[in-house]
């Protein structure tokens, strides 16, 4: 038996979540006795547990759907787990990440360049494109057949 099963709690934590992300639509927030404290906790739609907010995660979904609690009823999060430095420990805590967004567009395929028809029209292999006159076209050249030293500046 697993201990998290002789002492089950009706709030989630970060071992509940199994390492895998859980996308969940926030239900409600209620401010809830726990020990001496009152605090926030966040219930999700078809989920038993709720999830006790502390300031980082409340400010995470703050970023993304502003400060009016209210107004977060009925929008999307991913739960991850991860590990946090508590207390000079660290210790596994869940976090809150944003949904993917749909693309508002369909993804264009990429625009493919026009390929050369024959080998005079490749570009250099010194990536430099359209022709060289002049002395560098020779030094390009001669660094293609292998005729400069390897100390001799070669423009690119």
């Amino acid at each position: 038996m697993k201990t998290s099963e002789l002492y089950p709690s009706s709030y989630l934590k970060a071992t509940d979540l199994q390492g895998r992300q859980l996308l969940v639509t926030i239900d409600k927030l209620l401010v809830e006795d726990l020990g001496d404290e009152s605090k926030p906790v966040l219930y999700f739609r078809g989920k038993q547990k709720g999830l006790v907010l502390n300031r980082t995660n409340a400010g995470a979904i703050e970023s993304l759907y502003g400060d009016d609690t209210d107004r977060w009823a009925g929008q999307s999060i991913v739960l991850y787990s991860t590990k946090v430095t508590y207390q000079g420990s660290l210790v596994p805590a869940i976090r809150i990440m944003p949904p993917l967004q749909p693309l508002q567009q369909p993804l264009q395929p990429p625009v493919q360049p026009p390929q050369p028809a024959s080998p005079e029209e490749l570009p250099p292999a010194d990536g430099v494109v359209g022709p060289l006159t002049g002395p560098d076209a020779t030094r390009v050249q001669q660094a293609r057949e292998g005729l400069l030293r390897k100390t001799d500046d070669i423009p690119f």
